[in-house]
């Protein structure tokens, strides 16, 4: 049995004992530390880490009449996805200590991680009908309050799996590493020591993967209520060490990620207001949040020591006489205490060395009555000042935007000129070809440059590109020597500085704002753009027959002039890079890394693949809304309707940078997707520009809530020091759906779709007398399929598990304090 790893436990004869066990399969969850006693056993599930080996000293402690069994993880013994609910394992748990004691009154307790754990068990209990005589909670926060805090660091659960105190600069340096290069360090480290010296990658990456699972499951838990009464046992140091954590993370976890979503309208007084509130409930708190989730009493006993300390010696006997003083309570065997009925500010019982005096300490002083200390609210009052960063953010933003409305005269220009010159679709679209094929040819290269060099100056440089390729297009368009060929040959130029600047300014972006207002941002990159799709084709509209094409283009310079002159003037906040991994790894070595990053991860690959389906879709209507338009209307009606769907995605992008997207952002992908593909079947199905508008208006508001939530997956998820391989990876496997979809639009429009509705055409009098037939029929017919084939990928986004819980299943792996505190 594994009680004897408690006997004489020594290195050697661990490993002896390790060989010997039973499968997995078969091996119960139970660990007997002590089998004699006359009372019913009293059952203490596992801490985030699995084992049981800290109670060791705690069963020495206990009364000799307490049977004492210790929960554990069994899942560190097997193989396969280790990912299982709390009320899933509370199940499990349930069963195996009903083979043991088939009927109550039970006794349950928890550490940490546990104490939740061992909430579900009592309330699965009572469901059942069995008495539940006492439910004692060790240094554990109320579910719904963890969930405020969000999921763990990769760094804290390594060093947790470790045993290593890792001090704030390590931890900073650690939080740009590679994960490979973040569980190596960690190797090292431990590896001084005697016990560690033998400890592999894949033991610890199995770990990691389990402790990710169960953080997971702890911020996924939605508590019901329990009828019976609590007992929380907090170490009188807990609070100061999670203080000392949320200085470390520079975050405010308990407070700005709880309201962000529904404060963004509120002024910054009121949201410090209510900020202070929650501060109140959550920090000044004794029951840290429990009080919420029984009906029954929640009382409330500090011992010495910390939030691990206090399971072993010399704090660790006062634990056990509280524990032991809680059971008795529970049996009937000792009167409660009167105190247990006043209030819970009043039912603090004190037992750490900070609560008895010198001349109180004596056995009759211990476990007298203490009011609450007051909660550290200065630190967390500091945390809530507007974060430095955004103020950079916003002036990139700005200057990005007033540089995509110049381009947006360029490119509108430039689309009409060519349509017109030639009439073709097929050539409309090959322009359009151009555009995209460096995104798949550099986007692999670049992620790697825009992970090892400076982003903000990588954005200097692809913007100087671009503007000198539009000062090139100038003296052309002036001179009367423009070609066709010119524009195929500008547009590759100006994708490979976009190759380059976009993942750059995706992965800045991270290093700039906090990770709640992550949606926020996506939102307000999408309004810059809908900005430029609003305000372009009015004034492109407008200016073309006065200025003609050179006065745009030199708007457009000068717009680019603006956004580099910004990204002169701010600093972008540095990060520090693992210099030995940066000479281990060779360049090729690091692209491949990007690959097999996205690779080994199926959640990304999903969303990828997602994303791949929705581009195809976005592809053709890029190709073939103008030709759509211009086969019936006049380029002023190209205009208008231009300037319509960009005022939906206008609105779109309003609306997701104030509300910042749904909390499973999944969901807002998977919503937008639909919403869009009814309104894409709706413009296929009428051929009058103003229904046309309108459903492209309704498109396009869903648009930006749909990419920003799959934005936001991203750049939660992502480490910052693979951001920019990982987005430009994205970014080239969508745009080789954009591609195929730009090379099918035009022969399919032309060729194929467009002369079976015309008058005679092979569907003229089937799909023809529904659509109608006629010039841009064809392509209506095609929006209406591709509209199809949008709502069929967001019903199986929704049906498919993997796609819609993908958050639940992928850790957090970027923080706010990932940046450090210089800047460049």
């Amino acid at each position: 049995p594994l009680s004897t790893f408690f006997k004489d436990a020594t290195i050697e004869r661990l490993a002896v004992m390790l060989r010997q066990q039973v499968s997995a399969a078969k091996r119960s969850p139970l660990v007997a530390l002590r089998h004699q006693g006359a009372r019913p056993p009293f059952f203490l599930v596992h801490p985030l880490g699995g084992q049981v080996f800290q109670y060791r000293d705690l069963v020495h402690h206990l009364d000799p009449e307490q049977p004492f069994y210790a929960i554990y993880d069994p899942m560190y013994d097997e193989e396969g996805d280790p990912y299982l609910s709390i009320e899933e394992m509370a199940a499990k748990y349930v069963e195996a200590i009903q083979e043991v004691q088939p009927e109550g009154p039970y006794l349950l307790g928890g550490h940490s991680f546990g104490g939740s754990v061992a909430f579900e068990m009592a309330r699965q209990l009572e469901q059942q009908g069995q008495e539940v005589a006492a439910l004692i909670i060790l240094d554990t926060i109320a579910p719904h309050v963890k969930k405020l805090l969000g999921t763990t660091e990769d760094v804290f659960l390594l060093a947790g799996i470790v045993d290593l105190d890792l001090s704030e600069e390590t931890i900073q340096r650690l939080r740009v590493f590679s994960p490979e290069g973040r569980i190596q360090y960690i190797l090292r480290l431990v590896r001084e020591t005697d016990w560690g010296r033998e400890l592999g990658v894949e033991w610890v990456e199995r770990r990691l993967e389990i402790f990710r699972a169960r953080d997971q499951a702890s911020v996924s838990y939605e508590p019901q209520p329990f009828s019976g009464d609590i007992i929380l046992i907090k170490a009188d140091e807990s609070t100061e060490e999670m203080v000392e954590n949320l200085a470390i993370m520079r975050d405010t976890p308990a407070l700005m990620k709880g309201i962000a979503r529904i404060t963004e309208f509120f002024t910054r007084r009121q949201r410090v207001a209510n900020a202070g509130r929650m501060m109140k409930e959550i920090i000044g708190n004794p029951t840290w949040g429990w009080d919420d989730l029984c009906t029954g009493t929640a009382q409330v006993r500090i011992v010495p020591g910390g939030h691990a300390s206090m399971l072993f010696e010399p704090n660790v006997e006062v634990l056990a006489g509280q524990l032991d003083q809680g059971l008795r309570e529970a049996l009937g065997e000792e009167e409660v205490p009167a105190a247990d009925e006043a209030p819970v500010s009043e039912r603090i019982v004190d037992q750490s060395p900070a609560g008895v005096s010198q001349a109180d300490a004596r056995p009759e002083a211990m476990g007298r009555e203490k009011d609450v200390a007051p909660a550290p609210e200065a630190a967390l009052w500091e945390k809530l000042k507007p974060d430095p960063r955004m103020r950079t953010f916003n002036l990139v933003w700005l200057g990005q935007l007033v540089s995509i409305i110049g381009s947006g005269l360029t490119a509108f220009a430039l689309g009409t000129w060519i349509y017109l010159e030639t009439g073709s679709a097929t050539l409309f679209a090959a322009s359009l070809l151009f555009a995209r094929l460096p995104m798949i040819l550099v986007a692999p290269l670049a992620g790697v440059i825009v992970d090892r060099f400076d982003r903000r100056r990588i954005m200097i440089v692809s913007d100087t590109g671009s503007a000198l390729v539009t000062l090139a297009m100038m003296a052309l368009a002036v001179t009367g020597r423009l070609e066709i060929w010119h524009v195929y040959v500008a547009q590759l130029i100006y994708a490979t500085c976009g190759a380059f600047q976009s993942p750059a300014y995706l992965a800045a972006v991270t290093t700039l704002v906090p990770k709640a207002q992550y949606g926020n941002a996506s939102g307000m990159m999408d309004l810059a753009g809908a900005l430029g799709e609003v305000i372009a084709p009015v004034i492109a509209g407008a200016l073309l027959n006065w200025i003609r094409l050179p006065g745009l283009v030199m708007i457009d310079i000068a717009t680019y002039l603006f956004a580099v002159g910004v990204l002169f003037f701010v600093r972008f906040p540095r990060t520090r890079i693992d210099e030995e991994e940066e000479q281990e790894e060779s360049f090729w070595r690091q692209i491949a890394y990007g690959w097999r990053y996205v690779a080994g991860r199926s959640g990304l690959v999903t969303l990828m693949s997602f994303f791949f389906g929705m581009n195809f879709v976005v592809g053709f209507i890029g190709a073939l809304l103008s030709p759509l338009i211009l086969s019936i209307a006049t380029p002023a009606a190209l205009g208008v309707v231009a300037s319509v769907s960009g005022f939906g995605l206008l609105l779109g992008s309003m609306v997701m940078s104030v509300w910042g997207g749904p909390k499973r952002r999944s969901y807002g992908v998977i919503v937008g997707s639909l919403v869009m593909g009814l309104f894409l079947a709706l413009m296929g199905v009428q051929s009058q520009v103003w229904i046309i508008a309108a459903a492209a208006f309704g498109m396009l508001v869903a648009v930006p809530i749909m990419r920003g939530s799959g934005q936001a997956i991203l750049q939660s998820k992502v480490p910052l020091n693979v951001q920019g391989r990982v987005f430009a990876i994205v970014q080239a496997v969508v745009t080789v759906a954009s591609l195929v979809a730009i090379g099918l639009s035009g022969p399919l429009a032309d060729g194929v779709f467009g002369p079976m509705l015309t008058e005679g055409g092979a569907l003229a009098d089937s799909v023809g007398r529904v659509i109608g037939v006629g010039e841009g029929r064809g392509i209506g017919l095609i929006f209406i399929g591709l509209g199809g084939l949008a709502m069929l990928l967001s019903a199986v986004g929704y049906l498919y598990p993997r796609f819609r819980n993908l958050e639940d299943h992928l850790p957090d792996a970027i923080y706010d304090d990932v940046v450090l505190d210089d800047e460049d």
